[in-house]
């Protein structure tokens, strides 16, 4: 599943190819994907993309009718920019046709062929009140995400430290690699309960999650299965991998054997010398 630095890729992707171009139409084909597209979405035509923006998995695209388009990419779905004449594929479900300041044509592709992505049309004025963004969590790089917050949550929180850092109420984007990887580098046993950690070692943690997610932006996300950048190019975080997907092999730093449990239903990697 495409986690944050995955839709901030994505995002900045957008960003470049059609912030400030006009959007002419959307074809849809299909009724929708996890959810029934909303009527309005097909009826947009002439207006233009003021502004794009992630908040939590959530690409927002901002319109200048008041209107903003939020596309989440669920499972498997990509948002591509297709060159010239690309024959649709066969989980093409939607497109958003552009012209930029030139005149110049531009698509927008849509396909998710697990259809557990949603594309939904919300007010810009009241979109973060709406269903889909109310009950989210601090942004990892906001101003809101500090050591102290994190150290006060977590004190609240019984559960093993993992699966409250990828609570969504306590910060929004920490998927299960990126947890993974951020309590390795924070020398942090993911079965550790979340109120037992020491206000130092939840310090040494927010920094760890903060670096790991940008240093995943920076290599474009994590490709292992469906996710492509919207050029189409892999992201290659996958190959800084520390423990994540690497049961059984020897750990980077005392080179004893990782190991893999599971955790409400997801896979954790952990050194069992390194992590305490």
């Amino acid at each position: 599943m495409p986690e944050l630095p995955e839709v901030e890729t994505v995002v900045r992707g957008m960003r470049q190819k059609i912030e400030g171009a006009k959007l002419k139409k959307v074809t849809l084909r299909r009724e929708g994907l996890r959810y029934p597209f909303p009527p309005s979405l097909g009826k947009l035509k002439n207006v233009k993309v003021t502004s794009i923006e992630r908040r939590a998995k959530f690409a927002i695209m901002h319109l200048d009718n008041g209107l903003s388009v939020l596309f989440h990419l669920g499972m498997s779905g990509r948002i591509l920019f297709p060159e010239g004449s690309e024959p649709l594929q066969k989980h093409d479900h939607l497109s958003f046709y552009f012209e930029d300041e030139t005149g110049h044509p531009i698509e927008l592709r849509m396909s998710d062929p697990r259809r557990f992505g949603v594309v939904d049309v919300c007010p810009t004025a009241t979109l973060q009140t709406s269903k889909h963004l109310m009950t989210q969590g601090p942004e990892p790089f906001g101003d809101e995400f500090t050591a102290d917050y994190l150290y006060k949550t977590l004190k609240k929180r019984s559960l093993p430290v993992k699966q409250a850092i990828m609570t969504n109420k306590v910060v929004v984007g920490v998927g299960n690699i990126y947890a993974n990887e951020a309590l390795f580098m924070s020398g942090i046993t993911p079965r550790r309960k979340a109120s037992a950690i020491s206000k130092q070692r939840v310090a040494e943690l927010h920094s760890n999650i903060v670096k790991v997610l940008k240093d995943a932006i920076k290599s474009g996300g994590t490709s292992l299965k469906d996710y492509v950048q919207t050029d189409g190019t892999l992201g290659y975080f996958q190959h800084n991998f520390k423990v994540y997907g690497r049961a059984g092999k020897p750990c980077p730093v005392c080179e004893t054997e990782i190991q893999k449990i599971v955790q409400g239903g997801r896979a954790s990697y952990f050194c069992p010398t390194c992590q305490k």
